[in-house]
């Protein structure tokens, strides 16, 4: 893959990343209050469950392959859900903490844009400069994100060299 074709690829996902940051916080939200009511389910009907002094769930009163298989699923089912709460939060402390670093004017082109979805129109009324400048200030923008992201080799003009691509 050439330098230019992945600069391009870089530039575009970032862009996917910044126009669904309110849905990863929303999906962030989700998720908690999907865990926290899980965890309260679990208290109030997981006791019961697992008390063998009420009703016969047996002749033997063993847990049935169904029962068994169930609370398995749901166990694993908080598990993905947890591994995917923090893959979420950690992406969105990521884009939190390059585009607070960011300058004024791309942060704000950053806000308004992708964050709270304004149409340029907009975001011309509110800073005041030309549509033109805040689109090159949007790019300059996202291009400082994805360095910050993805690494500065990946725009850099030459091809990379392999002392370039030792991690170190």
């Amino acid at each position: 893959m050439n330098n230019e074709k992945l600069e391009k690829d870089c530039f575009r996902f970032t862009e996917k990343l910044l126009y669904g940051y309110v849905d990863i916080e929303e999906f962030i939200q989700d998720a908690e209050e999907k865990l926290k009511a899980t965890n309260q389910e679990e208290f109030i009907t997981t006791i019961g469950a697992i008390n063998y002094d009420s009703i016969q769930v047996s002749p033997t009163f063993n847990i049935g392959r169904i029962t068994e298989r169930k609370a398995l699923d749901r166990v694993e089912e908080e598990t993905e859900l947890k591994i995917e709460l923090y893959r979420n939060k950690k992406l969105k402390k990521e884009i939190d903490k390059v585009v607070n670093n960011l300058s004024s004017i791309h942060r704000d082109i950053i806000q308004f844009k992708y964050f709270e979805g304004l149409e340029w129109s907009e975001i011309v009324d509110k800073m005041n400069y030309e549509e033109r400048q805040l689109r090159n200030k949007k790019n300059e923008a996202i291009k400082s994100i994805a360095r910050k992201l993805f690494g500065v080799k990946v725009f850099r003009e030459e091809e990379p060299t392999l002392f370039d691509m030792l991690v170190i």
